[in-house]
């Protein structure tokens, strides 16, 4: 009989236990880390996003970190309508590799700008993602692979890109070292609120 209850009382309290690989899942990976705490941005898709990628390495590609960059560099257009195109165009960047133009039909070749994603760009919440769930797909061209992004809604800036008088500001070089620190990500973070507290 009391093995039965405390059977139902352990069961009882893993149900209660936080799963914290499900409370982390939404939150944005930075340089391997994940913190699950009020002060790291959380993600919300905004668009999934197919490309063609030429690369000679795949998983370097994969593997890589993707932002974007203005496109309009084309000051000698007379068409207005071209002119405020390109405005709003931005060009996908990662290492070992890039975004071709072949089939552009078929393809996104840059990332185009409304007012929601522009304010999200320029208060550093708009975040890409390789969706390695679906499989890379090999082109027609030699060297040319189809592959899919994510981009995400940040709910806040990274700690290092907020105002430093926000109570959760820190400066980017002292957060990297401290994630270079060969110590446990929980001793990371009690390092990082040491520098939030201390301001």
């Amino acid at each position: 009989m009391w093995i039965f209850i405390g059977g139902v009382a352990i069961l009882f309290l893993l149900l209660l236990k936080p799963n914290r690989s499900n409370n982390s899942s939404n939150y944005v990976e930075y340089n391997g880390v994940v913190f699950a705490k009020e002060w790291w941005p959380k993600l919300k898709l905004l668009k999934r996003i197919s490309l063609l990628v030429k690369t000679k390495d795949l998983d370097k590609v994969l593997e890589s970190e993707v932002s974007i960059n203005n496109f309009f560099r084309y000051k000698g257009l007379k068409n207005e309508y071209d002119k405020s195109e390109l405005q709003n165009a931005y060009m996908y960047e990662f290492d070992g590799g890039e975004v071709t133009y072949y089939d552009d039909d078929l393809y996104e070749t840059r990332f185009f700008m409304n007012k929601r994603t522009k304010a999200l760009y320029d208060n550093k919440r708009l975040f890409f993602k390789w969706n390695k769930s679906v499989r890379a797909i090999e082109g027609d061209k030699k060297n040319t692979w189809e592959l899919h992004l994510n981009a995400y809604e940040m709910t806040s800036p990274f700690p290092f890109d907020r105002t430093k008088d926000d109570s959760f500001y820190i400066n980017k070089r002292t957060f990297n070292n401290i994630l270079k620190k060969d110590i446990s990500d929980e001793e990371k973070m009690i390092l990082i609120e040491a520098k939030f507290s201390s301001k």
